[in-house]
């Protein structure tokens, strides 16, 4: 990382979107994406591109952080200890005998960006189609760190969550979706009580792959939001100061696991999985997603055109429904 890269992507950032609409228009006769899809992806891929550790640490990550806050203050979200907000705190007149829920939701951003506001907008709207009972709780680690500082923040985190609630279920989205996943092992390894339910949307199931993300290599092209540039930025962040990777590979490539480990995980967790047809992380997310079938608590839901954490960024309703439905349901869920 130069001054020289930074200034070139502070440039770029500047006229991201004169720059995306050149690509959007490269694109169009590649894919059958809507157009209108198409360019929100491509804009938000020539953000990603332009983006080194610099520019995240000290330009977007401290803009989107104060643009959180300002969504956390007007809506009177109350903080939690210095590692996240409640979109919704549990009942204070909750009933004697009556589990204590909670709704873990873990963002992601390549373990290297913050909160994005709008996520926390798409989580509020699903928190309202819960019951009341069910507090919920947007998970604020900290970014940039490598891979066994975060995998222990969130564990101590959540181990804290488990003195107050007795019933707690994850989302999380892309690396989110890795570091929830982390959890359901992290309760298998030390025999605790595993959540009943969680989402991934478009989870980072193999860290250390940089093969099977590569489509514009295996396709010709990409029309994704994120491309190899940016996600070698975040491997390289979150493997860093790591010696060993292989000590921590189960956390990282989840297919590295035995199938009877989730076997017996998903005997007590029913595991929602959301990923888009177009995305890099699909070829891996099938690899895990068949790794761990045939198996009646997996649902696997893909989206035809889709790109990365599409459902999430694009706040689909139908989708929204679907993810309260599954976390408001007991065993007889369907779809």
């Amino acid at each position: 990382m130069t001054v020289k890269e930074t200034l070139v992507g502070i440039v770029i950032l500047s006229c991201a979107l004169p720059i995306a609409l050149c690509k959007w228009s490269r694109s169009l006769n590649k894919t059958s994406m809507p157009r209108g899809r198409l360019f929100l992806v491509t804009l938000t891929r020539v953000i990603c591109d332009a983006s080194n550790p610099a520019i995240i640490r000290y330009i977007l990550n401290p803009w989107m952080g104060l643009l959180s806050w300002l969504l956390f203050q007007a809506y009177r979200f109350p903080k939690h200890n210095h590692s996240g907000y409640w979109l919704r705190t549990a009942p204070v007149d909750r009933k004697p005998g009556v589990d204590k829920k909670l709704l873990l939701y873990v963002h992601g951003g390549g373990f290297m960006f913050g909160l994005i506001p709008w996520m926390l907008i798409v989580l509020w709207t699903v928190g309202k189609k819960l019951d009341d009972d069910v507090a919920i709780l947007v998970l604020d680690y900290p970014v940039m760190a490598n891979c066994p500082e975060t995998i222990d923040y969130v564990w101590k985190e959540y181990l804290e969550l488990t003195e107050t609630f007795t019933e707690i279920n994850l989302i999380g989205d892309s690396c989110g979706g890795n570091l929830i996943l982390n959890i359901l092992l992290k309760c298998h390894e030390n025999k605790m009580t595993i959540p009943k339910r969680a989402i991934a949307i478009s989870p980072w199931c193999n860290v250390l792959d940089r093969d099977s993300v590569d489509v514009e290599r295996l396709n010709g092209y990409n029309v994704d939001m994120l491309s190899m540039k940016v996600l070698t930025v975040f491997q390289n962040s979150y493997m860093q100061n790591v010696v060993d990777p292989s000590q921590y590979l189960k956390y990282l490539n989840f297919t590295s696991i035995p199938r009877e480990t989730w076997t017996e995980i998903l005997s007590d967790t029913k595991l929602f999985i959301t990923y888009g047809d177009l995305e890099m992380f699909k070829n891996q997310i099938e690899l895990f997603i068949n790794h761990i079938s045939p198996n009646e608590n997996l649902i696997a839901e893909i989206f035809p055109c889709g790109s990365h954490i599409e459902p999430l960024v694009l706040g689909y309703h139908q989708s929204l429904d679907k993810w309260a439905k599954f976390l408001s349901k007991s065993d007889e869920t369907s779809f």
